[in-house]
């Protein structure tokens, strides 16, 4: 299993959306302070890798319209960017092997 490199996932996301890395970091450490608020984050020692933790986190449900709420709020991103952003993010942790679609 990989894991989360957020400089990595910018690059990722800016190639596949068209922003810039910036607005992609931008999203990312907004998404991450939401993840924070709602109890989502386990860190590690190591700067930049995010971690689950099956246990603690197994309930907890992320709503992209909140998300999306939350960083509207936070920054000058338009919706249209954040929801691009929220599918390259997506792709990212596929191809890192942290999600898979569910099963049908």
């Amino acid at each position: 299993m990989g894991y989360f490199d957020i400089d990595e996932a910018a690059v990722f996301i800016a190639e596949r959306t068209g922003c810039t890395v910036e607005q992609a970091l931008t999203y990312l450490y907004v998404e991450d302070d939401y993840f924070d608020k709602i109890g989502l984050n386990v860190y590690p020692d190591e700067i930049n890798q995010f971690i689950l933790s099956e246990e603690k986190n197994s309930g907890i449900v992320v709503d992209d319209a909140e998300v999306i709420a939350f960083v509207l709020e936070r920054t000058d991103l338009a919706r249209e960017l954040i929801e691009k952003i929220i599918e390259a993010e997506f792709a990212y942790m596929e191809q890192q092997g942290l999600i898979s679609e569910p099963e049908k």
